[in-house]
C-alpha cells in the first residue's frame, strides 16, 4: 500500500505545535493534494523518529554471546522492531574496536556489507554509526575504505580504555565477562588495554591524519562520553561537532557555547537517571543543553522519553518531539527529514494519544507498521476503492 493519500481531521505537528489540518503525500513525498481521503479524527500525526545511536539491533543478531544468527535474518527482525516503535531513520551504533567479538573491525565490516545488501528490502532507512576506538593499533586506511565503499555518514570517536581500567580495579568480574565475549581472559584483555594506553601520543598524531582524511567525505563526526571541557575541545578541533553523552554539566555547557550538538540517551530520561551513574539527561534538557535524544539500548524509550518530559511538565509534547525528529535531522544534515513540510520525505507516524500507542509508521510514503483501529480504517478504505 502506497501512493496518494490525504489524511483529514487529525492533529498534525507543524513547526512545534499541533494544527488540525489535512496532510497529504504522493509518491513518497509530502504534497498539498492527493487522490484518496482518510478520516483520522482523534489521531495525532507526527514526523517520523530519527534515531542517531542505537545498539538494540545487537539482540537480533547476537541474542546470546555464544549464539550468533544470519545477519540478514537479524536485520529484518530489527527493521520490524524499529517500525513498530515509530522509527523511520535509524543509525546502528556499531563499534570498530579492540574489544573483539561483535565489536571487532572484521565484524563491523561484515555488518556494513550485510546492511548495504539488505537496504533494497528495508522498511526503515537503516544506516550505520561507526563507533571508532581511538587507541586502535590497526591502521585507519581499512576503515577509510569501508567509509568510502558503504557511504558511511556518521562516525563517533570513543575511548573505553579508562572505563576498562577502572572496572579492572573495582569489578574484575565484569572485565572477565567482557573478555569472554572475544574468547579472552580478563588478564589477556587488560594486557592489551595497557599496551594500547601507552600509545596515546602516537594515537593523537594518527587521529589528526584520520580526521583530515574524513573531511574529504560527506560525514558527520562526534565524540562519546566527553568528561571534561578539554576533551570536548580536542575533539571539536578534529571537526567532531557532536557531543554524545557528555558526563558532566560543565562539559555540556562548554559544548553548547561552541555551537556543538548535544546528544543524550532517551532511556536516561525514562528511567530518571543514567545507568552508569553519569549526569541525568533530564537536567540537561531543563538547562537547554540537550538537542537530540537517542534510543541507546532500548528503542521504545524514544516515544517514552517524550511522554516523560511532557508528564513531568519539563517540555510540552509538541516541543519535545523535536528532540527525536528535527533535532537529529539538523545534526546530520538530513535536509528532507524531521519535519512535515512540502517536498519533504513522507516519513511520519500516526499516534493514538489516548492509548499513547503508535498505530502506524510510514517511511517514504509506504506503511512499515499498521495496527489497531487505524489498520481497520485503512483496510476499509482500500477495500472500498
Amino acid at each position: 500500500m502506497s501512493g496518494s493519500f490525504r489524511f483529514t481531521n487529525s492533529e498534525v505537528l507543524l513547526s512545534g505545535e499541533f494544527k488540525k489540518t489535512p496532510f497529504a503525500f504522493e509518491n513518497g513525498v509530502i504534497t498539498d493534494k492527493a487522490r484518496t481521503d482518510v478520516n483520522l479524527d482523534g489521531f495525532w500525526l507526527l514526523p517520523g523518529i530519527i534515531d542517531l545511536h542505537g545498539d538494540g539491533f545487537e539482540r537480533h543478531l547476537n541474542p546470546r554471546p555464544s549464539a550468533s544468527f544470519n545477519m540478514e535474518l537479524g536485520l529484518r527482525s530489527a527493521d520490524r522492531e524499529l517500525s513498530c516503535n515509530g522509527i523511520t531513520t535509524a543509525y546502528f551504533a556499531q563499534a570498530y574496536s579492540w574489544e573483539g567479538g561483535y565489536k571487532s573491525p572484521s565484524y563491523a565490516e561484515g555488518l556494513l556489507k550485510a546492511l548495504y545488501s539488505y537496504r533494497k528490502h528495508t522498511f526503515t532507512d537503516l544506516r550505520a554509526q561507526i563507533r571508532y576506538e581511538i587507541l586502535m593499533s590497526e591502521p585507519t586506511s581499512e576503515l577509510i575504505q569501508l567509509i568510502d565503499l558503504y557511504k558511511i555518514d556518521y562516525l563517533v570517536y570513543n575511548n573505553h580504555i579508562p572505563v576498562a581500567q577502572q572496572l579492572w580495579k573495582d569489578f574484575p568480574e565484569r572485565i572477565e565477562t567482557w573478555a569472554s565475549k572475544s574468547n579472552r581472559t580478563g588478564s589477556q584483555l587488560m594486557e592489551e588495554i595497557n599496551y594500547l594506553n601507552k600509545s596515546m601520543y602516537l594515537s593523537k598524531k594518527k587521529l589528526l591524519n584520520f580526521s583530515s582524511q574524513l573531511s574529504k567525505f560527506d560525514i558527520v563526526t562526534g565524540s562519546h562520553d566527553d568528561s571534561t571541557q578539554a576533551e570536548r575541545s580536542y575533539y571539536n578541533s578534529l571537526g567532531a561537532t557532536i557531543c554524545e553523552f557528555p558526563t558532566s554539566m560543565a562539559t555540556a555547557k562548554y559544548a553548547k557555547s561552541i555551537g556543538n550538538t548535544i546528544v543524550m540517551g532517551a532511556p536516561n530520561i525514562v528511567r530518571g537517571g543514567s545507568q552508569s551513574g553519569s549526569i541525568a539527561a533530564v537536567d540537561l534538557v531543563k538547562g537547554g543543553l540537550c538537542d537530540v535524544l537517542v534510543s541507546d539500548y532500548y528503542y521504545p524509550a524514544m516515544l517514552g522519553s517524550i511522554w516523560s518530559l511532557h508528564d513531568n511538565k519539563i517540555m510540552e509534547f509538541a516541543k519535545a518531539w523535536g528532540l527525536i525528529s528535527s533535532g537529529p535531522a539538523n545534526a546530520m544534515n538530513l535536509r528532507t527529514k524531521g519535519k512535515l513540510e512540502l517536498g519533504y520525505s513522507a516519513d511520519f507516524i500516526i499516534l493514538d494519544p489516548v492509548r499513547r500507542s503508535i498505530e502506524a509508521t510510514f517511511c517514504k510514503g509506504k506503511p512499515t507498521y499498521l495496527a489497531g483501529k487505524l489498520a481497520h480504517l485503512m483496510m476499509e478504505k482500500i477495500n472500498n476503492e
